[in-house]
């Protein structure tokens, strides 16, 4: 590889800071999507840690990853230490020793603008530049209702978010993205990123629900899609996917993901998921300038790196 790679999409978890999600979805949800590769993960073995990653990195030969982008792992409202994850992040984002460049919080913008603003105001000032954006992932049991975004609250929330100049983050099943195309559309002025292609939750029934809502999403400049999380797709042949993201999107609007620690607990090594995705985009006609973009230069221009 002759380029570098900003990884726009890791999680990190501390055996500090409880997390539900971690403690009691994450390995279960792994053997359910890949039942034959799947490893079982935990926050006190110290595995989900930015050293961890680094580690397994440094053993393949030309990935060359210089930056992480931090983003938030409480998958959804179970979860009450979300701001204890925010400052740790954040500080390791002012640590010169450390590769996370940038934090996507779980700032709660579907309760309105002011728990936004309550939000804002428990980050340390001096900690307050490494926040990039903000996400709560729109799914849960039972799965939130495919409008849930266009509710007046949580436009409320958005407006509050425009206003501090972050973006915000789509984690989504497919039924929502027409939805999100119509919350997207009504702030053109603010940057929006989906997360794992929109096939969280996913199954192989709903490939034209999803091809309709990325089609409809891509409609929307303001719009760019991480390409990555595909261990998380619900399919058993991803490169139609990767295909289709590349017509909708063209490459100078992808931007890569690892989904590590998700990616590593369902079996998918670093390496596999770099290749897996770089050989998508030159299947796709990708050149050399094209996939500096997508590994790199269009995650430093959406996270202002």
């Amino acid at each position: 590889m002759d380029y570098f790679i900003i990884d726009s999409h890791v999680h990190l978890a501390t055996a500090d800071i409880p997390n539900d999600w971690v403690d009691t979805e994450l390995n279960s949800e792994a053997q359910l999507l890949q039942p034959h590769t799947a490893i079982t993960l935990t926050r006190q073995s110290k595995e989900l840690l930015e050293a961890s990653l680094t580690s397994e990195i440094n053993q393949y030969n030309g990935i060359d990853v210089q930056q992480y982008i931090f983003v938030e792992c409480f998958n959804g409202t179970s979860a009450t230490n979300y701001m204890e994850e925010a400052v740790w992040a954040l500080t390791k984002v002012k640590d010169d020793a450390s590769l996370i460049s940038g934090y996507v919080g779980h700032i709660p913008v579907p309760n309105g603008q002011q728990a936004v603003d309550d939000y804002m105001a428990s980050i340390p000032i001096e900690l307050f530049p490494g926040l990039r954006g903000g996400r709560v992932a729109l799914l849960g049991n039972p799965m939130p209702l495919p409008d849930t975004c266009l509710t007046a609250k949580y436009d409320s929330g958005l407006e509050a978010l425009e206003k501090l100049g972050l973006h915000w983050e789509w984690c989504c099943h497919p039924s929502a993205l027409v939805s999100i195309a119509q919350a997207c559309a009504k702030r053109p002025n603010m940057t929006f990123v989906l997360d794992h292609l929109g096939r969280n939750g996913a199954v192989e029934e709903d490939m034209d629900l999803w091809r309709n809502g990325i089609a409809t999403l891509a409609q929307q400049p303001n719009v760019v899609v991480k390409i990555g999380g595909f261990e998380e797709w619900g399919c058993v042949d991803v490169e139609p996917l990767f295909d289709y993201a590349v017509e909708c999107f063209g490459f100078s609007r992808l931007l890569f993901e690892s989904n590590w620690f998700v990616s590593k607990c369902c079996g998918f090594t670093y390496e596999r998921v770099v290749q897996t995705i770089e050989q998508a985009m030159k299947r796709n006609g990708a050149t050399e300038n094209d996939l500096k973009d997508v590994f790199g230069r269009n995650a430093a221009r959406v996270y202002r790196l």
